[in-house]
């Protein structure tokens, strides 16, 4: 009668057997360089990882983000300021968009599409907002009491997006943006779509991202350089860490492929033990 050996987890051998044998060592053999693998991939990511921190951070102190809390009026008329403000849309061909700043009046042609019927704000939302921004605030609670004290700076914004010749090519959008300032004065400006990815840091890209709605649609986020992840600051933020990117996923393969070797080592087939005589 023949009895045959219980193993656990561990190739055993008896005799002889050359193909045993030949286990054992390719079990001991894959335990070693599993440990290397383990090994030197820890290293790797531990000090990528450092270099990684310490690239972001003097990054950031390079360019630090600057928080904007903002308001977006819904109505079409109001006083801010002690200046009467109004929106009227006028039907006559081009249609155009009226804006009134106490004495100043600005007309803006339709630059995107609308919903008749609605009140002007509402009808070309898609195009137009009006916006309260305030830099340097991170949170709408007492926003009103920190502008109106002057503890937060502020600007009241119009801002309009422009279509492309071709529809909805996002790259040949123009933003027009009229300040209005607090004399009852506007200043108008105009950048490009371009101009504004370039821009993370200043107002006018928070309140072209406003006005962009295609960026609303996943499809449109995953082309579109100023929706993340793609916009310029979280690319020239990656940029940043160099080649700690690669080392860190080059450590975490290995040490990966080291961790299968090591604990495959230790699988036990029954069809490779070698029963005793």
């Amino acid at each position: 009668m023949t009895h045959t050996p219980r193993t656990r987890g561990r190739r055993t051998t008896t005799g002889t057997d050359p193909v045993a044998a030949s286990l054992l060592q390719d079990d001991r053999l894959a335990r070693r360089v599993g440990v290397v693998l383990l090994s030197v991939s820890l290293v790797l990511i531990a000090v990528s990882t450092g270099f990684m921190a310490a690239r972001l951070s003097s990054y950031t102190r390079a360019e630090p983000p600057v928080p904007f809390a903002m308001i977006v009026a819904n109505e079409d008329a109001f006083d801010f300021a002690g200046v009467p403000f109004a929106l009227t849309t006028s039907d006559a061909q081009p249609p155009q968009v009226t804006v009134r700043w106490g004495d100043e009046t600005v007309r803006l042609l339709v630059g995107g599409s609308e919903i008749p019927g609605l009140p002007t704000l509402a009808r070309h939302a898609d195009w137009l907002a009006v916006l309260l921004i305030a830099e340097g605030a991170t949170e709408i609670q007492g926003l009103d009491a920190k502008i109106a004290s002057g503890q937060i700076p502020s600007r009241l914004v119009v801002v309009a997006r422009s279509p492309s010749p071709e529809f909805q090519q996002y790259k040949d959008h123009v933003y027009t943006y009229l300040e209005l300032n607090p004399d009852a004065t506007i200043t108008r400006s105009e950048r490009t779509y371009r101009d504004v990815v370039n821009d993370t840091t200043s107002w006018r890209h928070v309140a072209a991202m406003k006005v962009t709605g295609g960026l609303n649609s996943p499809s449109s986020r995953a082309v579109s350089p100023i929706s993340y992840p793609n916009y310029s600051g979280v690319k020239r933020a990656m940029q940043a860490m160099g080649w700690t990117w690669p080392v860190f996923g080059a450590g975490a393969a290995g040490f990966l492929t080291g961790l299968i070797l090591l604990l495959g080592s230790y699988v036990h087939r029954p069809d490779e033990t070698t029963p005793a005589a």
